[in-house]
């Protein structure tokens, strides 16, 4: 599929993603930005979607470099590092297992299902979590 093919349900859904994926990373909505998978999955498929949605991350990223050019922590980045390749490494040889299977797109949407709603569990037992244990007028500092 081709940029010159895409209908104009996927464009939009394609700029509601990148809107988004932005609000999240400028730290907005933090929850928003898993909507983005599961919506670019169920209108591009899950093989378009990756490609997409790796320019639209890349993009960001490079905006935010751009928009805070001295602010960032290099000790995070140095523990993020080893995490990162890892993930690439594991990632590329399971999407490659899921491509061999017979019914791919299948297998992929239902993969891209269950993990966003495992996500969203995750995030809700945070959200709990950290209001149970939040004292009164603390301030929250995230750990490394």
């Amino acid at each position: 599929m081709g940029i010159a093919d895409l209908t104009i349900l996927q464009w939009s859904a394609a700029a509601i993603a990148a809107a988004l994926v932005g609000l999240s990373k400028a730290g907005f909505g933090t929850g928003a930005g898993l909507l983005a998978v599961p919506l670019m999955v169920t209108v591009l498929g899950p093989a378009d979607m990756l490609s997409v949605m790796l320019l639209v991350l890349i993009t960001g990223d490079l905006f935010s470099l751009a928009h805070y050019p001295r602010e960032h922590d290099t000790r995070n980045l140095a523990i993020l590092i080893p995490g990162l390749l890892v993930g690439i490494a594991v990632g590329t040889f399971a999407l490659d297992w899921f491509l061999g299977l017979p019914d791919a797109r299948l297998w992929m949407k239902r993969l891209v299902g269950f993990l966003s709603v495992a996500f969203v569990g995750v995030q809700f037992y945070r959200m709990a979590r950290e209001r149970r244990l939040a004292a009164p007028g603390g301030v929250y500092k995230p750990r490394v």
